[in-house]
């Protein structure tokens, strides 16, 4: 007969994950910044999920100079992708109590002193981690005095530039644009594409 297994209990958790629900990156015409602008969450709902955060750039011009990162309307984390964010720390913390461990009574005594955060340097995913954060655990304490750092040092790693970044980038793409299948499609496929073309 076979030893049955003991029950095993985390002793560290790492979460990766993506930004919630975010308006387009790229810049459309006034009446959809209208309609996007409109899907951002109010100035008090972003204070409610910052809460209990300090955030440290590693490089606080980076935030408005990436391409990326998108402008006051565009590239922002929505109402929605709130929402969603916290409902994915909220089912992050069921799980992590019923599996016991360190992670359990970390949470259950509200020890955000265990708890590590990096994050890149775009306001939605500062947002999203910060909203995670409110359903993992900060908002299920009364009261809190430390708050959990969320540090952005060494995530330039994990950002897709659009600039080119490394050596041949820029003739690959030019071979791209200039492809039989590319140029197939006409010049309104690629204006669509790419506004800079």
């Amino acid at each position: 007969m076979a030893t049955p297994l003991r029950r095993l209990t985390p002793r560290l958790v790492q979460l990766i994950h993506r930004h919630g629900d975010r308006s387009p990156i790229t810049k459309l015409g006034p009446s959809e910044r209208s309609l996007w602008l409109a899907q951002l969450p109010s100035a008090e709902a972003v204070r409610a999920v910052q809460r209990g955060t300090a955030v440290v750039l590693d490089r606080p011009e980076y935030v408005d100079q990436h391409p990326g990162g998108g402008d006051c309307v565009f590239g922002q984390l929505t109402t929605r992708g709130m929402q969603q964010m916290q409902q994915a720390g909220e089912e992050c913390r069921r799980s992590l109590l019923a599996a016991g461990g360190a992670p359990a009574i970390a949470l259950e005594q509200g020890d955000v002193g265990k708890i590590a955060v990096t994050c890149t340097e775009f306001n939605r995913t500062l947002r999203s981690v910060q909203a995670l954060l409110q359903g993992l655990v900060l908002g299920h304490l009364p009261q809190q005095t430390t708050a959990v750092t969320v540090g952005t040092r060494g995530t330039d790693l994990l950002l897709p530039d659009p600039e080119p970044r490394w050596p041949g980038q820029a003739d690959a793409e030019a071979e791209v644009w200039n492809s039989e299948e590319v140029l197939a499609r006409g010049p309104s496929f690629c204006a669509a594409a790419d506004p800079a073309r």
